[in-house]
C-alpha cells in the first residue's frame, strides 16, 4: 500500500492527473474534509475533476514535497504528506494532508479515500 500512496501523492503534487486517475479504482469512494466543506465523489474522473483539480489548479506549482510519511491501521494505509505550492500570483503556501486509503482487492488501486486538510496556510514573504 506505501507504494499507492507514494503514487498518489507524486501524481497530486504534479498535476499529472492522467497518472493520478490510473491510481484511482475507477469507481473510487472519496470523503475530503477542507476548512468550510465536505467533499465527495463516486468514480475517479469526479475525483480528479471535481476535486483535486479544483485543489491544485494547472497554474499552479508544488515546488517542493516537504513531508511523505506513511503507516498502517489495521489493514488500512495511512499517507501523511505536506506541500509546498507557489499560486499564479506567486504567493506561497503549506497545504498538509492526511488520507485513509484501502486498496482493490488485487491491491493495485485506491477504491477508497478518506482524506483531511489543513487548508492553504500562506508562508511569510
Amino acid at each position: 500500500m506505501h507504494d499507492l500512496g507514494t503514487a498518489f501523492v507524486d501524481a497530486l503534487a504534479a498535476r499529472d492527473w492522467a497518472a493520478l486517475a490510473k491510481v484511482l479504482d475507477p469507481a473510487v469512494d472519496l470523503r475530503a474534509v477542507t476548512p468550510g466543506r465536505v467533499w465527495t465523489a463516486g468514480d475517479a474522473h469526479a475525483a480528479v475533476a471535481e476535486v483535486f483539480a479544483v485543489w491544485f489548479p494547472d497554474d499552479e506549482v508544488t515546488e517542493a514535497v516537504e513531508s511523505l510519511a506513511g503507516g498502517d491501521v489495521l489493514g488500512r494505509a495511512r499517507v501523511d504528506y505536506t506541500l509546498r505550492v507557489r499560486n499564479a500570483k506567486g504567493n506561497r503556501y503549506l497545504v498538509e494532508q492526511r488520507a485513509y486509503l484501502d486498496a482493490t482487492g488485487d491491491g493495485e488501486r485506491l477504491q477508497r479515500i478518506e482524506l483531511i486538510c489543513a487548508g492553504f496556510r500562506r508562508l511569510p514573504g
